[in-house]
């Protein structure tokens, strides 16, 4: 089904005018979702447009395809389904040399380890391809992590964690490996949906602080950890309002976890205080980031999710559990931060954390400009990007060699 889904696939002009003077360069996204890894390819296409023409493959569809087209010389999408598992060989023939044949290719960057058929295409193609991944080894298809680490000419990960997973799973080249923390993404424009007020169910009083955690409603992002810190803190301090922003929650029909996340909340009796509301556009989340007092990354393994670098930019504190994330390894190099991040999955040393800046205003402020000091010099999009086509300079001038 797939492989017959690449010669469906639908070729499709773009807002962005073809330039013949620059270099074409293919971004693949392994959907068009509004989650992390293609939002940051959104960006991605938004930047690289002013030094490449840029054609965004979506192996999927999805809400941010017509972002795409605003933004890219040209799209290609299958009219239905998935082409993430399509022959390799089949991509190259189809999909590569028809853009090669219409724009020109000169390099290949592909947004995740699900990406990983293109990667292979692209080798057989013999065009240089750089892939950024933000998977961790644990949860990512071992053949596809391999064909990525093998056959790209590049790697960028995010942060060392994720490198170290990465060589946990499969040997590769260490010479082509780079540690690149991304940069902050804009979110989508978007005025659908509500502020996250409107879902509360009853207002933040003036005198509580919000405490919030973001993601979709599974198990990796650790909603379950969110609701057993907020217990142990609201034990300590019942000014504490706790917030979990995602959508994904179904406790009348997800019997696995949706149900138990609702009984937690239940039977701890805070449920005046802890609260799951559905995810917001972009405006409105930036709203709640400005309003947070305090960020809980509770995720048992999240490679350097949007969020917190949104947080972050705002000045949040995010308090968070050594070696679940990319940015513990940012947090201890600075002698402010280090204190945020608690032992692993350690609910009890999180609330304490929590209440202790709680309870401290003029330390939870200077915290607050630490984290805006950091976000403004580790993840910057501009920057991120100048180094990415320092790479694809690198990689390019190798190919030719």
């Amino acid at each position: 089904m797939d492989n017959i889904s690449v010669f469906t696939c639908r070729l499709a002009m773009g807002k962005a005018t073809f330039d013949p003077r620059k270099p074409t360069l293919l971004l693949c996204v392994h959907e068009a979702s509004i989650s992390g890894a293609p939002v940051l390819g959104l960006n991605l296409a938004s930047k690289f447009s002013d030094e490449f023409n840029v054609v965004c493959m979506m192996l999927s569809g999805g809400a941010l395809s017509e972002n795409f087209a605003s933004l890219c010389t040209a799209t290609i999408a299958p009219r239905s389904g998935s082409v993430r598992d399509a022959s390799p060989a089949l991509l190259e023939r189809v999909i590569l040399t028809r853009v090669s044949q219409k724009f020109g290719l000169d390099a290949v960057l592909t947004n995740s380890v699900e990406c990983a058929a293109v990667v292979r295409a692209a080798s057989i193609a013999s065009v240089p391809c750089l892939s950024l991944i933000h998977e961790f080894s644990e949860y990512s298809d071992p053949r596809r992590l391999a064909d990525t680490l093998a056959l790209a000419d590049k790697v960028v990960f995010s942060s060392e964690i994720l490198a170290r997973s990465a060589r946990s799973s499969s040997r590769f080249d260490d010479s082509k490996l780079v540690i690149l923390p991304q940069g902050r993404s804009d979110p989508p424009a978007s005025s659908k949906g509500e502020s996250y007020t409107a879902y509360l169910t009853r207002p933040i009083d003036a005198q509580e602080i919000l405490c919030i955690g973001c993601g979709r409603v599974e198990m990796r992002k650790g909603p379950d950890l969110f609701i057993s810190t907020a217990i142990a803190a609201l034990r300590r301090n019942n000014k504490l309002r706790f917030v979990w922003i995602g959508d994904g929650y179904k406790p009348k029909s997800d019997i696995h976890y949706g149900f138990w996340l609702k009984d937690q909340i239940l039977r701890s009796g805070h449920e005046n205080n802890i609260e799951i509301i559905p995810a917001l556009s972009g405006p409105h989340l930036v709203d709640l980031f400005r309003d947070a007092g305090i960020m809980l990354l509770s995720s048992r393994l999240d490679p350097l999710p949007n969020v917190a670098l949104d947080a972050l930019h705002e000045g949040v504190p995010i308090v968070c559990f050594d070696r679940a994330s990319g940015l513990v390894e940012y947090f201890q190099t600075d002698p402010v931060l280090k204190a945020l991040v608690v032992p692993y999955l350690d609910t009890n040393a999180a609330s304490e954390t929590i209440c202790n800046l709680v309870g401290d205003a003029d330390r939870r402020s200077a915290v607050s400009e630490q984290c805006v000091a950091l976000a403004r010099s580790l993840f910057d999009m501009n920057d991120y990007v100048k180094k990415l086509n320092w790479h694809f300079a690198d990689i390019r001038k190798g190919k030719v060699r």
